[in-house]
């Protein structure tokens, strides 16, 4: 009877994760997807850089998200935490404001970091003289125009922490399907190359800036700016507890990823082109995970909002045990599809070998990465970022310090390939760490480590 009524709590809780994950899931892999598609055109423009060009930006890209990041994390949470409240819809207005001002600020000051420090970059990345102010235009572009990016990720996450996770999920489907017919346009119509992105970044949030914020005004989340308090208390100390973790783990990442990066340029251009086309790819595996992260942070916010305490706790359990079983799933069939995936994604036979090897030594190891994942996206939205900060640090460093060794000794790109293979199997341990920290923040009689 006991184990009847477990496995029958078990079987809602899994149902409710799906129905908040399954929407995010789709919304993350259609942003995803834009970087996916936007890659393999860039791959056919005519200019032969273009592709090295944005395989040298992917390390930058991670700075841009870091802000992202931060904030979609921090309003998700705090919106969800304020959704279970009576005034729901009063309580939420009321922060809407402060949240955009910081996030278009810290974007702002990003892009004039960038801009400042370029030059310091290309001589890191040793960037052929013949793209280097191509690559210098290019960067500036991507990093002035993340801000509107960025607003539009905002809306989305008030959406889903507020609950409303399908029309988010729409909203970001309508806004993949436009930008990636603008990259079509500026590429192959108006022939604009590289510049292609940055133009459909600009004129895609634009438009999806005016049509979210209608949203927000109709479902009574928003109001003119100056009617409530600019910056509160509540959501600097949100920013500061979950934001900041979040923020620096991403800097990490951007951090990380240009020293890969330094360790294959002495491979080639080539080589470079191929590390970033399943860098690329490895992001987009990545999404389930990190929905399934997102899907549990609103959940078990929600249930410490309502001090369900013991429900939040099952709610992690079997949220991580599903995606253990998805992983063994999506690790499989990546396998099987490797060749076609490769042959796909690019019209050079060199480029091909290098993301071939890429996706053939490391794909078997995702199977255990999505677990690792979605319990590292769930400690940062439960006031336990700068734990999961400490983890990616031993990861990525492990990665960076193994890789840049054995390729220097060895000249063998495939060691790199095979350290980061043997990180993502090492990195397991973070899933019983992170359980363990759950169960005692979580089973507690008040639970008051995970409240803002």
């Amino acid at each position: 009877m006991i184990n009847a009524l477990k496995s029958s709590k078990g079987l809602e809780i899994s149902k409710e994760i799906y129905r908040i994950a399954m929407p995010i899931t789709v919304s993350s892999a259609v942003d995803v997807l834009v970087q996916v598609l936007n890659t393999l055109f860039v791959g056919y423009f005519p200019d032969p850089d273009a592709l090295y060009i944005i395989s040298l930006y992917l390390p930058l890209s991670f700075l841009l998200v870091s802000i992202s990041e931060a904030f979609q994390i921090s309003i998700q949470v705090s919106v969800a935490r304020r959704a279970s409240a009576d005034d729901a819809k009063t309580s939420v207005k009321s922060s809407v404001t402060s949240w955009f001002l910081m996030s278009i600020a810290a974007s702002v000051f990003i892009a004039v970091l960038v801009s400042f420090t370029i030059s310091g970059l290309i001589n890191f990345f040793h960037v052929n003289p013949a793209v280097r102010q191509t690559f210098v235009l290019f960067v500036k572009g991507m990093a002035w125009t993340a801000a509107l990016v960025q607003i539009n990720l905002l809306i989305s996450s008030i959406m889903r922490g507020y609950g409303r996770v399908r029309f988010a999920m729409l909203l970001n489907l309508a806004y993949a399907v436009t930008n990636i017919a603008a990259v079509f346009i500026f590429g192959f119509v108006v022939k604009s190359d590289v510049f292609s992105l940055v133009y459909a970044n600009l004129a895609t949030s634009s438009v999806f800036i005016i049509i979210g914020l209608i949203a927000l005004v109709r479902l009574g989340l928003a109001s003119r700016p100056l009617r409530h308090q600019i910056i509160n208390r509540e959501t600097l100390v949100t920013l500061l507890r979950i934001g900041i973790p979040v923020a620096l783990s991403y800097l990490l990442i951007f951090l990380s990823t240009s020293v890969f990066t330094r360790i294959v340029v002495p491979f080639g251009h080539d080589a470079v082109a191929g590390f970033g086309v399943s860098y690329r790819i490895q992001t987009f595996v990545m999404l389930p995970a990190l929905s399934f992260g997102y899907a549990l942070g609103i959940l078990v916010n929600q249930w410490v909002g309502r001090k369900e305490f013991e429900r939040a706790y099952r709610g992690v359990v079997y949220g991580i045990r599903n995606v253990y079983l998805l992983y063994l799933v999506l690790a499989s069939a990546l396998y099987v599809l490797i060749r076609p995936l490769t042959d796909v994604s690019t019209s050079s036979g060199h480029v091909a070998t290098y993301i071939y090897d890429y996706l053939h030594i490391v794909t078997p190891s995702y199977v255990l990465m999505g677990a690792t994942l979605t319990s590292l996206m769930l400690l940062e939205q439960l006031n336990r970022g700068f734990v999961a900060l400490m983890m990616n640090a031993i990861y990525f460093l492990g990665i960076g310090s193994i890789g840049w060794v054995l390729t220097t000794q060895y000249h063998q790109l495939n060691l790199f390939f095979w350290t980061i293979a043997g990180a993502n199997v090492f990195g397991i341990s973070a899933v019983f760490v992170a359980r363990r920290i759950c169960k005692r923040i979580l089973l507690s009689t008040t639970a008051p480590s995970v409240k803002s």
